[in-house]
């Protein structure tokens, strides 16, 4: 079903994060009945380990489950404390559940703690070790259940099969290695085998193939944390080899949905296309290079590669090598580079091969020597033959002032060529300058460019964020124990120019896989990332004046590492944790690469969808319906809490009253989220999509104004069964002018009223005029949104969701009332603006479609003066 067109109350223009808490007290335990718990429970597991040691001849260490109270944590002194009593902490499970480790099953300091607390001994104001042993709920064994993976299936393992063992993380690689040692000989010693280890500071793990009905000992071995299952590695080397020789007659290739004048188009600014590959026949419209020279005429083609995989996922957007190839996008192909931005000398040197065939080593030499400064160019002439001297002259010429053309121009001249001419107005930067790490400020010039072409013209740029090289900072070694903390550490990891553009969608990569692929017997290459998580190579925000940056993000893949047998590690690109993209040559159809140069074409991909459905969406439009479909990967949600939940601290960005903020380093990570393109396409009876395109002059917005949308909001949905959610997005783009301390020329930003009248909405905004005055509406009427208006405010792209699961303070009130306020920076000029909302319920049974379109069909505009 379509979205539902709706707009603002027309009313004359009038100008006009929570604290962490520290959970509930420990409930009043005795200290007498406390300590004979916890003793017999220490007792309990002290003899289990015991038992157990003695049944599979093992080492008897004490491996122990430590529960806390709901909403405590140990502190340093609490750590402390456990380690006298001769216990470590090897694993934070949970903020509640710590497991520990002892090899001391004697343990004559925690009982003698245990006996103290027991006696009742004051320790200045308190029963000694009060505050520790009061918040312990439970001790027990980590058990063999703990101990099976997420996806492993005893019943499918056999002996022969492959298994990886996931052991305790100790204090010291050395710790760790000798643990494994005596692991291995564990398994040695059990008649099996194993083929492969690494022993690192945060990842310990053996691959071992079963045998004689050894996997049961295994699951209740102590120095045990997991037992993951393996990648099946056959059948992945098969698909490769599948993959590899596919021609086109094995696939389904329509192009029927190819509307001309109709269709959306994308236009790729890379390094060109190539444009013999089968499947992008008939989709590629004009191609034109816009190099840095007006002089410097190439083909079109795409010698590097980059050009045509970034176009693939614009075509087709994420796709297996066995789906059908349906185009419904036209792409124009402004090639900018031969793969980057080279040195004159290579370009030219690349020219006159091209004419005079392959160089002489004699020249090749003193090519080398001009490189050095050691000769001059008349020189490096004399080793050609003479009558070649006019041509390499002339040729010359033509790169000496190759880099004097402005990247901003090369923009301008692209965005002209191609709107100008043929009305596109979606374009693809998967390019960035690594020079330029943006860690706050103002931003340079490309990224000015494109703000100032997206508020000329009705056009979106999505960029990348550019990728993040670790290995140049620190030694790849360590990628493993520092990931994902360094990028909350590292100014490094930053976005680079043009990503902190304040208008462009700027989009990120996540994973897409972690089942990289090794041989069966050894572990040479691990993978940094799980599916979902923040890609290892990606970059983060925030952007210009602290805004959510990246907007979204998308699959691109990440690195792996790969371990040498002098102990050296290399990052690895792997077929296995890669994406699936086109190639640019007759070798094969496919290929695969990572990157967020491959995230960010996705998002073009579904922006061309929605103007297909769409066709007269705005920009802004169009960037808030991808922002009302996005949701953060439960994975990533987790990643970010772990971060937030350690000890270190991170970048002041992401601080809050000196404290880890969790919403800032989760929307700095990632954004909105990843994009549902079903989502982005079409309502659903129980999710209807609302939107309004605020672009002509009549619906533009004043500086220092307020307009009000009346949403509709039945009582059918409000009372709905589980979690109710409205979502809004709001999306402008403003004047920039880089001179100025406030970027942006006009700010915007939005509020969520319920429970009260129209009348009452105006009367409470109108006297504001624009400023920053209390609001006249009791709290209990203003919605709750996250992320708050501290954090969204700063872009031109904001959303945020009011979630509620009973019908409280509606006051039977069938409407909510989003109230919109623009604010002068500089500009004095009505600003063009978009919303969106979204209301959206778990109720699959719910159907509100219809009601909520006749409500809006039916509403009697009625102008109001005040």
């Amino acid at each position: 079903m379509d979205h539902i067109r709706f707009t603002k109350v027309n009313i004359e223009d009038r100008e006009r994060k929570k604290k962490r808490g520290y959970g509930p007290p420990p409930p009043t335990k005795y200290n007498v009945e406390q300590a004979d718990f916890l003793k017999n429970a220490l007792d309990s597991q002290i003899k289990n380990t015991l038992d157990k040691s003695e049944k599979f001849e093992f080492q008897p260490y004490l491996v122990m489950k430590l529960e806390l109270e709901p909403g405590y944590t140990l502190q340093e002194k609490d750590e402390d404390k456990l380690e006298y009593f001769g216990v470590k902490i090897i694993n934070k499970e949970t903020k509640e559940i710590q497991v520990l480790f002892s090899d001391d099953l004697k343990l004559a300091n925690f009982k003698e703690a245990l006996e103290n607390y027991k006696k009742g001994i004051i320790a200045k104001t308190k029963i000694q070790h009060e505050d520790l042993f009061s918040i312990i709920k439970s001790i027990s064994g980590w058990s063999r259940e703990d101990r099976v993976g997420d996806n492993v299936i005893l019943e499918d393992l056999n002996n022969g099969d492959y298994i990886d063992c996931y052991l305790w993380v100790f204090d010291t690689v050395d710790k760790s290695k000798e643990k494994m040692e005596e692991f291995k000989n564990f398994i040695s010693a059990n008649g099996a085998r194993t083929c492969d280890t690494y022993v690192g500071e945060s990842v310990v793990v053996a691959r071992v193939q079963l045998n004689n009905d050894i996997l049961e000992k295994i699951l209740e071995h102590p120095l045990i944390y997991k037992v993951e299952n393996i990648p099946k590695f056959y059948i992945q080397y098969q698909k490769i080899k599948e993959v590899k020789e596919m021609s086109i007659d094995d696939i389904n290739f329509d192009t029927s949905n190819l509307k001309p004048g109709k269709s959306s188009s994308i236009c790729v600014i890379d390094s060109g296309i190539f444009m013999q590959h089968p499947l992008f026949r008939g989709v590629i419209g004009d191609s034109k290079t816009f190099y840095c020279s007006d002089d410097y005429i190439d083909n079109s083609n795409d010698y590097n590669g980059h050009g045509t995989a970034v176009a693939s996922i614009c075509e087709y957007g994420d796709f297996q090598y066995n789906d059908d190839f349906v185009p419904e996008i036209f792409l124009f192909n402004a090639k900018i580079h031969d793969g980057g931005y080279k040195d004159t000398l290579d370009l030219w040197i690349k020219e006159i091969k091209s004419e005079l065939g392959d160089l002489s080593p004699n020249i090749n030499d003193a090519i080398l020597l001009f490189c050095d400064k050691e000769i001059t160019f008349e020189e490096l002439l004399s080793y050609f033959q003479k009558e070649q001297h006019p041509y390499l002259k002339m040729t010359y010429s033509k790169y000496t002032n190759f880099y004097e053309k402005l990247i901003p121009n090369q923009m301008k001249d692209i965005v002209e060529y191609f709107y100008n001419g043929y009305g596109c107005r979606i374009y693809n930067l998967s390019q960035g300058d690594s020079k330029y790490i943006f860690n706050g400020g103002k931003p340079k010039a490309w990224a000015c460019v494109l703000d100032e072409l997206q508020n000329k013209y009705d056009i979106v740029f999505v960029v990348s964020t550019g990728n993040f090289t670790y290995e140049l900072y620190d030694d790849y070694k360590n990628i493993k124990e520092t990931y994902p903390n360094y990028f909350y550490k590292m100014k490094e990891c930053k976005l680079i120019e043009p990503a902190n553009s304040a208008s462009s969608i700027t989009v990120g990569a996540i994973s897409i896989s972690d089942e990289i692929i090794n041989s069966p017997e050894r572990l040479t290459k691990l993978n940094i990332t799980r599916k979902n998580e923040i890609s290892s190579i990606t970059r983060i925000g925030p952007g210009v004046m602290n805004a959510i940056k990246p907007d979204f993000i998308a699959y691109g893949g990440d690195r792996g590492v790969e371990i040498y047998f002098s102990d050296r590690y290399e990052p690895t690109k792997n077929v296995g944790i890669s994406k699936l993209l086109f190639n640019n040559d007759n070798e094969g159809l496919f290929t695969w690469n990572i990157g967020t140069s491959y995230a960010a074409p996705y998002i073009s991909h579904i922006l061309g969808r929605i103007l297909n459905r769409y066709p007269d969406a705005s920009n802004n439009l169009l960037r808030c319906i991808v922002a009302s479909s996005a949701a953060i990967p439960e994975e990533i949600i987790q990643q970010v809490q772990n971060v937030v939940n350690s000890e270190n601290e991170l970048g002041k960005e992401f601080l809050h009253q000196n404290r880890n903020n969790f919403n800032k380093v989760l929307y700095y990570s990632v954004g909105y989220g990843y994009p549902n393109i079903d989502k982005c396409l079409d309502s659903f009876e129980n999710r209807v999509v609302l939107i309004a395109d605020m672009k002509s002059d009549d619906e533009k917005i004043k500086p220092d104004n307020m307009h009000i949308f009346e949403i509709p909001l039945p009582k059918e949905f409000r009372q709905a069964a589980g979690r109710k959610r409205v979502i809004i997005s709001l999306a402008f783009n403003p004047p920039v002018r880089n001179t100025r301390l406030d970027y942006i020329g006009v700010s915007m930003e939005y509020r969520l009223i319920k429970g009260v009248s129209i009348d009452e909405v105006i009367k409470a905004y109108e006297s504001q005029k624009g400023k920053d005055e209390p609001f006249l509406i009791d709290d209990k009427y203003v919605c709750s949104l996250e992320p708050g208006s501290n954090l969204r405010s700063a872009g031109t792209l904001q959303k945020s969701v009011y979630e509620f699961s009973r019908d409280i303070n509606f006051n039977n009130n069938d409407n909510l009332y989003l109230v919109v306020n623009s604010k002068m920076n500089w500009s004095n000029q009505p600003q063009k603006y978009a919303v969106v909302v979204v209301l959206e319920s778990e109720d699959e049974e719910l159907r509100i479609y219809n009601k909520i379109k006749e409500r809006i069909e039916q509403t009697i505009t009625t102008r109001i003066r005040v």
